[in-house]
């Protein structure tokens, strides 16, 4: 799960102010030495479901947008899209796109945008990043082919905002946005709603328009851009809400969470919709103290709801200090497997069987981290990192236990590389049950036992080996890819006999 924005409450008011210099305001009804801010631009928050881990990734804050709350956002590849939001500077109508590879802020310009607006909802289909509604200026000035404005009556800050029902596409190939026109009945203006892709169909629910806050479901048909009009569902409806979650998981259904109800009341309960029946489950396991508002969601590789952050009571009560939450909830829609249920049991008894883990099948112990590396002199206290010393030829491979933290005993050595330390070398490798292979400048490919460090045999090549690759159904075939223009395919003496060959991996075939 990745969190990024937002904004938090610290007590520390000296701290903030100083360090971070960012627009802390105070109203006359709440503590004096409380202070919400907005979250620095530059962290992105990482969260491990499979091991309950946070990981702070720092950005380059020149690239980085500006502190925001209430943006959308979606993943798609390696990509991480961030649009609208609201500041202290008031709306924003900026897309940005994070490359989660090397935490690199991009801009995206283009010649039209959409008006500035927060709270909105996002998703990504078929390279495209697509947006609607949100809470913000009125939409003059900026793309107003299609989609409909209404202002805030009892809005007296200036400039006036209101809502939208704007559907706005960025083509991430031609790097432009437009606004097309939707068939069918289109929702009603509105914002904080939530919307959840399935295949070719977007649902989206409630959202707050003018002073009600609507419990109406309708689904967008991407493929030709046609909205259903409100859609009729069968068994009991959830209540009308804002600032809540809507999560796709699996069979074609929908996990509803929490968000802001008609009476400002936060909420804590679950639905379950299912697309095909378009019937309604209020899941009344769930506790009824956990009310969450202006939250994220996700759904884990488990299956499991993961909801993070939100406010846990009345956000308009200015009499009263805001509960932001840090806690993440863990939502268990179905039994757990009983593999997960074994593994768990061995974690839980680390201390008596962590010795054993490698013992696991492959699939179960791929919690080790292999690193080429290329050291510096033993010892050499670097006065100037503009002018630091040679760096090694030799390439040592480090192994790293994601689950303890700490580099283990086993090293790998036998490679070279020659590319001096001012510039870049991108030398890959690959790990196995039984092998580890890597590249290497020499013009080689090497490949090793893995659990006893013994380098069983080398792969020549004409030129520096980049890359090399297990087939992911046979370790005893080994891929090396050098910039001799050859992929080379490899296999052990053992898979040679049993394909009525010879020779120890010896190429087996040009690519």
């Amino acid at each position: 799960m990745i969190v990024w924005g937002g904004y938090s409450i610290e007590n520390n008011f000296q701290y903030y102010l100083a360090a971070k210099e960012l627009w802390i305001y105070n109203t006359e009804n709440k503590s004096v030495n409380n202070f919400e801010f907005y979250l620095p631009a530059n962290e992105l928050w990482v969260y491990s479901t499979e091991n309950n881990i946070w990981h702070c990734m720092k950005t380059d804050p020149q690239l980085c947008p500006f502190e925001l709350s209430g943006a959308c956002a979606c993943c798609y590849g390696d990509s991480m899209y961030v649009f609208g939001g609201h500041n202290s500077f008031g709306n924003s109508n900026e897309l940005y796109r994070l490359d989660l590879k090397t935490y690199t802020w991009h801009l995206l310009e283009s010649d039209q945008s959409p008006s500035p607006r927060d709270k909105a909802v996002a998703w990504f289909y078929n390279q495209k990043f697509y947006c609607f509604s949100g809470f913000g200026p009125s939409m003059s000035g900026h793309m107003t082919d299609n989609g409909a404005y209404v202002e805030d009556s009892e809005n007296t800050v200036f400039p006036r905002r209101g809502w939208n029902n704007q559907l706005c596409v960025y083509d991430t190939v031609n790097k432009e946005w437009t606004n097309p026109k939707c068939k069918g009945d289109v929702p009603l203006p509105r914002a904080a709603s939530s919307a959840a892709r399935i295949g070719s169909d977007v649902y989206l629910f409630g959202g707050r328009h003018k002073t009600t806050r609507m419990n109406d479901l309708h689904c967008l048909d991407l493929e030709t851009l046609t909205w259903s009009g409100e859609l009729r569902t069968e068994g009991c409806l959830p209540c009308g809400r804002s600032w809540h979650t809507l999560t796709a998981i699996p069979n074609n259904r929908l996990f509803l969470y929490g968000g802001f109800d008609q009476n400002n009341t936060p909420l804590s309960d679950g639905w379950i919709l299912d697309t095909i029946t378009l019937s309604w489950c209020h899941l009344d396991y769930l506790p009824s103290n956990q009310p969450r508002l202006w939250h994220t969601s996700t759904l884990s590789t488990a299956g499991e709801i993961i909801i993070f952050g939100g406010c846990c009571n009345n956000i308009l009560d200015y009499s009263l200090e805001n509960k932001i939450s840090g806690e993440v909830l863990t939502i268990q829609l179905q039994p757990y497997s009983l593999l997960r249920l074994c593994l768990d049991d061995v974690y839980q008894r680390k201390s008596q069987t962590e010795d054993l883990w490698e013992e696991l099948p492959q699939p179960l112990c791929l919690w080790y981290l292999y690193v080429n590396c290329r050291p510096w002199p033993k010892d050499y206290d670097i006065q100037n990192p503009l002018a630091p010393p040679p760096i090694a030829q030799e390439i040592d491979i480090h192994v790293i236990d994601l689950l303890r933290l700490a580099e283990v005993g086993t090293m790998y050595r036998a490679h070279k590389a020659y590319t001096p330390n001012d510039e870049c070398f991108f030398i890959f490798l690959d790990v196995s049950q039984q092998y580890v292979a890597s590249g290497a400048e020499d013009k080689h490919g090497y490949i090793w036992d893995r659990h006893y460090g013994v380098c069983l045999s080398k792969f020549r090549h004409e030129d520096v080996v980049n890359c090399v690759a297990f087939s992911p159904s046979d370790s005893e075939i080994l891929v090396t890819v050098s910039d001799d223009c050859t992929i080379k395919i490899w296999r052990s003496l053992n898979r040679e006999k049993s394909m009525k060959f010879t020779g120890l991996f010896n190429p087996g075939l040009y690519m």
